[in-house]
């Protein structure tokens, strides 16, 4: 039995015996109850448990230290760290496509009403792929339109300049700009202690950033269709492969512009892309679902109304029991989402905290407070 509290017998009397049967902690013998107590204070020299109340931020500290934090970065946030303003860039688009409605802040939706414009054309005769290269290709455009003039006269000369995606494209370039430091937020995320980086980006930036770094990141593609199947996947490739803060996964949600098939661009990618997470396991690798359900959430550059979120959230994050999952926090970027509606939707959704600022500014506090405990 363990723990079996025996009386201490009277002076006149004789100890009795040790039983036989395992004892983890008893006293015997022939002491009086203050000689007991005695004993029992001094064999542990520790004081009360005291409960310290930690805020959310602390906690989220605390949890990066484990290892048990999950960023889920934005294709905003890209879209910042190299053409500045998300904003103008959506614009951009809206002009580049002669998008004809009001709603020109609308990716999604704008990038919708032109795949089914160009099949509809018979002069185009456009599948699901023409409408991803042609937002690839205009990135490339507005990229170009920004660079140094000597460094795209280089890249344009390259040879094998067909074969590169829009990242290797952005690197030789020089965006984004890597050299900022603690104001570049994908060097403050690839400093800290992670294993799995989750992203909506079609870019290779955080894993550049990890380089930056001095890691060794890896990179998968979430199979949301059946034409992605054969793409190369580390856990085939390497099935023992277990992503660790020096050898980081970084999974591309929504695709990555290597591939321009694997992007989730229109509203009917996203809607595909619910349908195949919702339904397919094994869509998504074991480990990521693992990290999803036992790790402190980061949402980095989303908005309540944005498509990428309310897919992920409704198809990844909500369906995941909120008493099983540690607190997580959701970085409001833009001022034109109601504040209350805000905070009372995801902490009854989902258990989040809000932050409201930049994402920035976020990082550099968490990044502050985890170097603090590193030391």
């Amino acid at each position: 039995m363990r723990f079996n509290s025996v009386a201490a017998p009277s002076a006149s009397t004789t100890a009795p015996k040790v039983p036989n049967s395992h004892v983890d902690f008893a006293l015997y013998g022939n002491h009086n109850q203050k000689r007991n107590q005695t004993l029992m204070a001094s064999r542990f020299q520790i004081g009360k448990h005291k409960q310290v109340k930690k805020g959310w931020q602390e906690t989220l500290i605390d949890r990066i230290q484990q290892g048990k934090a999950l960023p889920l970065i934005s294709n905003v946030v890209s879209n910042r760290l190299v053409f500045s303003s998300h904003r103008d860039l959506v614009e951009g688009w809206a002009d580049y496509i002669d998008y004809p409605q009001n709603d020109r802040l609308n990716l999604t939706r704008m990038t919708q009403f032109q795949s089914v414009m160009s099949k509809a054309d018979p002069d185009i005769n456009a599948d699901n792929d023409y409408i991803k290269e042609a937002y690839l290709d205009f990135l490339e455009k507005a990229l170009f339109s920004i660079a140094d003039e000597d460094l795209v006269d280089d890249l344009i000369e390259d040879t094998n300049l067909a074969t590169f995606s829009f990242s290797q494209k952005a690197e030789r370039l020089e965006y984004p700009s890597f050299t900022d430091g603690q104001q570049n937020l994908l060097l403050l995320l690839a400093d800290l202690p992670l294993p799995i980086y989750l992203t909506t980006s079609y870019h290779s930036f955080v894993e550049t950033a990890l380089i930056k770094a001095g890691k060794e990141p890896r990179t998968e593609i979430c199979h949301w269709h059946e034409r992605l199947a054969t793409l190369p996947s580390v856990f085939n490739t390497d099935p023992n492969y277990e992503p660790t803060p020096q050898e980081p996964l970084v999974y591309h949600l929504h695709g990555l512009d290597k591939y321009p098939q694997s992007l989730v661009l229109t509203e009917d990618d996203h809607l595909d892309f619910l349908v195949t997470i919702s339904r397919d396991m094994d869509a998504v690798p074991v480990r990521i679902r693992q990290a999803l359900t036992d790790s402190s959430l980061m949402l980095l550059g989303y908005s309540l109304h944005g498509w990428d979120f309310r897919v992920i959230f409704r198809g990844m994050i909500k369906p995941i029991t909120v008493k099983n999952r540690p607190k997580s926090v959701f970085i409001q970027l833009s001022d034109n989402e109601h504040e209350i509606f805000l905070r009372n939707y995801l902490r009854q959704e989902a258990e989040f905290e809000v932050y409201w600022g930049e994402t920035t500014s976020f990082l550099q506090e968490i990044w502050q407070g985890w170097k603090g405990m590193a030391k």
